[in-house]
Formats: C-alpha cells, structure tokens, sequence
C-alpha cells in the first residue's frame, strides 16, 4: 500500500491542483487576461497539499532509513535478485553418526531455503555481482539442534556472507534423532537478475 501511495502521490497532488485551477477560473475571460490566478483559498489548499507530499516524501525516505529499505523512487533503486540453491540428497555428505535421515535434512533445507536467500540478497546490495559456493560441516544433536557449524570452504570471497550464512544455518532446528550426526552440506548461491 505504501509503494501504491509513494508511486502515484505526485500523480494525485498535480490532480488535484488542476482540479482547483480550473474550479477557481470558471469566469471566461478575454485573451489578454488569460493568466492563471488561484483564489487565496485555493493557494492555501494547493501548497498544502505540496507540503503533505514532501511530508509524506520525507517520511518515507526516513522510515527506509530506520528500517533498512527505501520506499520512495523504488523504480532507480538497483534491485539484485539472488538464488540460493537448495543442495539435492546426492549432495549431502555424512561424515559421522548418521543416525538422522537424509530425507529429514531435505525437509528443512527446503524450509531455510528462503532464509538464505534472503541473507544473500542483502549482501547483494553491498557487493554486486558476488557469487559462490559455500560448504558447511554441520554437527547436529539428538534433540535436533546444530551443536557446531564450521565452514568448510567458500569460492564467494565474502568471508563476512559466508558467517552470517553458518551463523544463520547455526540457528537450524532438525528432526530428533538417535545420536549425534556430522554432516557436509553445499550451498550455491548466484546472481540471477541484473539491471538493465
């Protein structure tokens, strides 16, 4: 909804001027006084509304910059669209244990999927253009959670991305099992919509 208003508010505001332009000018009048001239009231009502739409403007550029995103002059941004590929059940390696089902991983990987995708995206925006692999050797408990995650090794050259994924993939909840598994896991991750 604020997109909608951010996109069409300019739109609105010249409307909304002519509206009044034309309704205070219903009097014809002759070629040599045919210069425009607003009423006072409707003076006061059109720099009004200037105001609201620099208002509305101004916090809308503020509220991006508290919450991490700009909503006014979203068509100039640079919008990265990244792919984090979910790894496929050939590609997972069981290096210990074992006891946990590989079909057990899948289901979440396919769950934090997005997740990374999104953390990726992010990091899109600070470095263009940045891709890789990252693999991950997770050790996971019986009660299903991620005890250690160490990384393995990475082609994206990002150290900085590369923790935030392990930090992220440290926070993972995975099926109980019957003990401890240690386990391998790739991460692909590529760019895959650029700007005109």
């Amino acid at each position: 909804m604020t997109k909608f208003f951010s996109k069409y508010l300019g739109k609105i505001v010249l409307m909304v001027a002519a509206v009044l332009w034309v309704g205070c000018n219903d009097k014809e009048e002759s070629a040599e006084q045919q210069k425009p001239v607003l009423s006072s009231s409707a003076t006061a009502k059109f720099d009004s509304i200037v105001r609201a739409k620099e208002s509305y403007e101004g916090m809308s550029g503020l509220a991006g910059y508290l919450y991490g995103s700009t909503m006014v002059n979203d068509s100039t941004r640079k919008k990265p669209k990244g792919f984090a590929q979910t790894p496929q059940k050939s590609d997972i390696e069981i290096v210990s244990g074992g006891n946990l089902a590989v079909d057990s991983i899948m289901k979440t990987l396919k769950q934090r999927n997005p997740g990374l995708r999104h953390i990726y995206n992010k990091y899109l925006r600070k470095k263009p253009g940045f891709a890789g692999n990252l693999f991950l050797t997770l050790t996971i408990t019986d009660d299903g959670s991620v005890a250690k995650t160490t990384i393995k090794s990475s082609t994206t050259e990002f150290k900085e991305f590369d923790e935030k994924i392990a930090l992220a993939v440290n926070r993972w909840e995975f099926d109980k099992s019957n003990g401890k598994t240690t386990l391998t896991i790739p991460f692909v991750f590529m760019e895959i919509e650029k700007d005109p």
